[in-house]
């Protein structure tokens, strides 16, 4: 800057801001990477944009530590004024991010400064969260460094709703006709396992602009030194699918921002399943026969409560008008034997999964363990008949700690084979497709609750958190919070259900929920068991 000038900034703006308060709703959508060249471009992008959210998590827990130390000192101007000076805020982390990214010039080929910004704002959220109570005044711990295996996210920039075409880093092209009319066999939609990849084409005719393109779909990543990104999509070809995705890509103008997220599978190429998250402006599609079905269920004239216990959940329900001659209502809800079975045999499987991981990790590591008792026998017993000893390459004993129990070395820290880390996406995998299926199951059980006792419901006030602590292995056997959550989501015009909001249902990889529901009028002192029904009293 040249002396005695003043430099100029932009001022706030005068247009009014574009603002929508409204519902939003996404949809995933599977990325196709079968061409090595495009998958290993994505690959790319993934762990630029990781050591990029690994150093500004870095600023982020140094800033913290600075933070508490200027707090802690005699003349501390206040929370405000120093975070303000240390940087830990939303635009100081945008910032830093910046900073690192033109001091590496080597990841401006995979990833532009928006994709930085936003990586900045997701290292953000749980600073946030750490630094100010929510509104039962409970804070976040404090943020760390995570590592490659938790990033899966590459977080996009929402398109401008009042600018046209003005769209920046992920984002999705082609129209839903054109995708069926490149994908056509015999009026169907058919997609072949591997896609081909996708040129920007107008009518047929190949074009220079993206924003032109009315072909197949694709989302691309535009602005890198590396040149544009093009991963084909793949859509839901059932035949009940296509609804839903006339709902969400039938019209593009309601499209508003689009995340590419990878998740662990070790069944597809690279290791890891890509999807790109669209978000819409709008409300998600409710089938048909879900809704007449929730609106039969609102004409019930009932009032009803749930009385959810570790393994079993039990809702009564009596009708508002005392001349009603439906009577009382009871359903019982618990595990059955196929369940149980079911649950056995998943148990079983992830102890012996969990066995054969400790092993390779004794292997890769036998430095970090001690040796069993029978193994130090045996040594004990060579070295007093002067035999040279005997390498052990998986030791049996515990890890080597310190007086006060802690690890020597840092689990994570551990070298790990490839065998192991493909034994563990498989554990994750089958873990998700568990919580799947439970969300499934408890889906389907809901439904069929508010069908026989309305949506008038009342739970009792809970925190299952607490439960799990005493009663960890009922819970996560049941997943009663699972349950509750679903029942709320089928009454959404009912009054918010008083247990819920403080009921917390268990994370990803727990076995399902429950499956056998059975409804039938009963008597004050009966109670309908799984499998079973209750008859009124005489």
């Amino acid at each position: 800057m040249v002396d005695g000038t003043v430099q100029r900034r932009r001022g706030p703006g005068r247009g009014v801001s574009w603002r929508y308060d409204g519902p939003r709703s996404v949809l995933r959508l599977p990325l196709d990477v079968h061409d090595p060249r495009v998958r290993r471009h994505l690959e790319r992008v993934f762990a630029a944009g990781f050591r990029v959210r690994r150093a500004v998590q870095r600023d982020a827990v140094a800033r913290l530590a600075a933070y508490r130390r200027a707090l802690a000192g005699p003349a501390a101007p206040g929370p405000v004024a120093v975070r303000e000076r240390v940087g830990l805020t939303l635009g100081g982390l945008e910032r830093a991010a910046y900073r690192h990214l033109d001091a590496a010039p080597h990841l401006r080929r995979y990833v532009t400064k928006a994709l930085a910004m936003h990586l900045a704002d997701g290292v953000w959220q749980p600073v946030d969260r750490h630094l100010f109570p929510d509104t039962s005044g409970r804070r976040s711990g404090r943020p760390g460094v995570g590592s490659w295996w938790d990033f899966r996210t590459m977080p996009g920039r929402a398109r401008s709703h009042t600018t046209a075409r003005k769209w920046e880093t992920w984002r999705l092209v082609g129209t839903l006709p054109g995708h069926r009319h490149a994908h056509d066999h015999d009026g169907r939609l058919r997609q072949p396992r591997a896609l081909r990849p996708v040129a920007a084409t107008r009518h047929g005719v190949p074009v220079r602009s993206w924003w032109e393109h009315d072909s197949a779909f694709a989302v691309i990543l535009t602005g890198t030194g590396e040149g544009d990104l093009v991963l084909p999509v793949r859509l839901p070809q059932g035949p009940g699918r296509q609804p839903v995705v006339e709902h969400y890509l039938g019209n593009p103008d309601r499209w508003h921002k689009v995340d590419v997220v990878r998740s662990r599978d070790p069944g597809r190429p690279g290791g890891w399943r890509y999807e790109a998250h669209l978000s819409i402006l709008g409300p998600g599609r409710t089938a048909p026969a879900v809704a007449a079905r929730r609106h039969a269920a609102a004409g019930l004239h009932r009032r009803g409560g749930i009385d959810v216990n570790v393994s079993n959940l039990a809702v009564v329900s009596v009708p508002t008008h005392p001349s009603d001659p439906a009577g009382m209502v009871a359903t019982y809800l618990a595990k059955t034997g196929a369940d149980r079975e079911r649950l056995a045999a998943q148990q079983l499987r992830q102890r012996r999964r969990n066995r054969a991981l400790d092993r390779s990790r004794r292997t890769s590591n036998p430095a970090q363990y001690r040796l069993s008792p029978r193994q130090q026998r045996r040594a004990d017993r060579r070295h007093a008949a002067a035999l040279p000893p005997v390498t052990v390459t998986t030791p049996g004993g515990p890890r080597l700690a310190n007086a006060a129990g802690t690890p020597r070395q840092a689990y994570h820290r551990d070298t790990l084979s490839n065998g192991y880390r493909h034994l563990r996406a498989h554990a994750a995998a089958d873990g998700a497709a568990r919580t799947r299926s439970g969300h499934t199951r408890a889906r389907i059980a809901a439904a069929r609750i508010v069908a026989v006792h309305g949506p008038h419901l009342t739970v009792e006030d809970c925190d299952l958190s607490t439960w799990a602590r005493r009663w960890g292995r009922g819970i996560h056997a049941f997943t009663p919070g699972m349950l509750l959550h679903a029942i709320s989501h089928e009454t959404p015009r009912s009054p918010k259900l008083p247990g819920v909001a403080g009921c917390s249902g268990p994370g990803p990889g727990t076995p399902p929920g429950p499956s056998t529901a059975s409804a039938a009028p009963a008597s004050p002192n009966s109670c309908a068991t799984a499998g079973t029904t209750a008859r009124p009293a005489a």
